[in-house]
Formats: structure tokens, C-alpha cells, sequence
């Protein structure tokens, strides 16, 4: 068998003599490597989730999307591209910390809203201040007046986040989960409960029509002209 190449007798019977077979390989080794740069989305992904830490998170969503394009690109360059590294710290920093922020603001409002310190809000209630209130048992129908803190606080312990209405807080009476808060009309003296009219001002007496909203209102208006 003789060699494709120089045209030699081939005692070894493979497709080159030897000498064919150890000058390719030579010429092959003295080709020079692919030339490998660094992406350039993956340095622009690195830069913008730098500048992310310093521009109020503006670059973060860009950096993530610039960072993920780099790493796809890379992945089909078959080795002529680098910078895994800086694709995916471009990516990685603006997430971390969107997502810590994130965090720290859940944080924090779930804190203020269940803490104890949610009772802060009612530091400026008059401590003098009073409310009425009315049991809707029939058989009690109690009215009292009762500090108005303490029956906001009572309320605020109570109260189900889920709910749209103001729970009922204990009757001092008859202990029933029947007392809601009312007022007493200065004109009747009547003491009802708030909204007794429906579709109305909350204060309007249902015995007398009286409201102390409606009468401040016109004079407020009266002043104006």
C-alpha cells in the first residue's frame, strides 16, 4: 500500500507513512491558538451592576438582562469568547441586592404593622377623651360612655386584618360581643349607635334627625360666603 501524500510504499498499511503522519503533526502544532477575547456584554454587565450599588438600582434590571445575553453568547462561541465570571457577577450583584432591599422593606412594614410598637398612633388620643357605646343585646341594651384609648386599643387587638367591619368588643353588662360604638345627639339626648341611618351622616339621630356634622358643615359654609 502506498502513502496518498508523497506516493512512498506504505509497509505499515495505515492511511500516511510515518514520515507524512509526524510531519503533519508537527505543522499542526505549530498552528497558532484561536485568538480568545472577552466578551464585550460581559463587561458591560459587570460595569452596569457595579453602577447599580451607586445609582439607586437604576442599571440593575439592564445589568441582569446585558449579563444573561453575555453568558449565551459565550456559550456559543465554541471558546472564542471569555467572561463567564463577569456575566454572571453582573447578573448576581444587582439581584442579591434587589432582593435584600426587598426584603428589609417587607421587613419593616411587616414590624410596624404587628409590633407592639403599632400602638404609637394612638400616643396623641386625648387621655381624657371619652366615647359612647351600645350593647345590641336585647336583653341588655346597655350605653355607657367608656375612655376613648382604651376602646381604640381594644379594638385594634381585636380586629381581624382580613375583615371590612369593626369587631364588637365585651358588654361590661351582660359580657356578650355586643357593644359598638355611638354617640349621644345633643339635641334628644339619645344614644345610638353610629350610622343608625343608613346612607346618611354617621351622627344623624334617628329620633330627631338632629346631626352635629350637618349643622358644622352649613355654618362652614355660610362662613365661606
Amino acid at each position: 500500500m502506498n502513502c496518498p501524500k508523497c506516493g512512498t510504499e506504505n509497509p505499515d498499511n495505515t492511511e500516511l507513512c510515518a514520515s507524512c503522519h509526524a510531519l503533519l503533526a508537527d505543522v499542526s502544532a505549530s498552528e497558532p491558538a484561536p485568538n480568545v477575547r472577552t466578551s464585550p456584554c460581559a463587561i458591560v454587565s459587570f460595569v452596569l451592576g457595579i453602577a447599580s450599588l451607586v445609582t439607586l438600582w437604576a442599571t440593575a434590571l439592564p445589568a441582569i438582562i446585558v449579563g444573561i445575553v453575555a453568558l449565551w453568547i459565550i456559550g456559543k462561541s465554541a471558546g472564542r469568547l471569555k467572561g463567564n465570571g463577569l456575566a454572571v457577577a453582573g447578573v448576581a450583584i444587582p439581584a442579591v441586592s434587589l432582593s435584600a432591599i426587598a426584603l428589609l422593606l417587607a421587613g419593616t412594614v411587616g414590624y410596624s404593622n404587628w409590633s407592639p410598637g403599632r400602638r404609637d398612633g394612638l400616643a396623641g388620643v386625648n387621655l381624657r377623651a371619652t366615647t359612647w357605646v351600645k350593647c345590641r343585646n336585647p336583653a341588655c341594651a346597655t350605653e355607657y360612655e367608656m375612655n376613648l384609648k382604651e376602646y381604640l386599643q381594644q379594638i385594634e387587638d381585636s380586629i381581624d386584618p382580613m375583615a371590612c367591619i369593626t369587631p364588637p368588643l365585651p358588654c361590661k353588662e351582660c359580657g356578650e360581643l355586643a357593644v359598638y360604638r355611638a354617640t349621644k345627639c345633643p339635641k334628644c339626648n339619645l344614644v345610638f349607635e353610629l350610622g343608625a341611618v343608613p346612607d346618611d351622616f354617621y351622627d344623624r339621630c334617628p329620633e330627631c334627625g338632629y346631626s352635629k356634622t350637618e349643622n358644622e358643615r352649613a355654618d362652614a359654609a355660610r362662613g365661606r360666603l
